[in-house]
Order: C-alpha cells, then structure tokens, then sequence
C-alpha cells in the first residue's frame, strides 16, 4: 500500500496539480509490472515531495528486494479525496 500525489482530484484539501496524472499513470505502470521499466528508482524526488507522494522511499526499498518476488499484482489504484492511493502485491 501507498500513497501517490495529494493533488490527484478536485475533492481534495489541496490543489489538483496536471503532473499528478502521469506520475499516477507510472505508480499504477510500475505497481502491475514489477517495476520492470526502474519507474521507482528513476522517479525525481523533488517532484514526488512536491506532490506529496509519500509511498516513494517504500516502492523504492520494495523495488530493491524485487529479485525473488515474480508475481506481481495492482489490485487497485484510486483517488480517494484528492490523493492517489494504491493497493499491490509482489510474491514469490
């Protein structure tokens, strides 16, 4: 589990920012995939704090410990008061 941007939908307490679609687009990409393509590694972490995304540091040490895990699953992906949230699991 984690959060994405806190500026994803007009329902929230903040803002809605353009960017957040793409990095929404990329979590969900990267969640489904195993992180094939590095997304989390790669994701620039200035923009990520200044979108409030707080599941980074966590995706990334997941993304770190990913060797064993080949199964990997998005079980959902939505915006819940103006923050992106995701639901994902990597098993052996």
């Amino acid at each position: 589990m984690g959060n994405g941007p806190t500026r994803a939908g007009a329902d929230g307490a903040r803002r809605p920012d353009p960017r957040a679609e793409g990095i929404d687009a990329g979590i969900a990409a990267a969640l489904a995939r195993g992180d094939a393509d590095g997304f989390f590694p790669n994701m620039d972490a200035a923009l990520a704090r200044e979108l409030g995304v707080s599941g980074r540091s966590p995706w990334q040490l997941l993304d770190g410990a990913d060797e064993d895990l080949t199964t990997h699953r998005l079980l959902c992906a939505e915006i819940i008061d103006g923050v992106s949230c995701f639901v994902a699991t990597w098993s052996p």
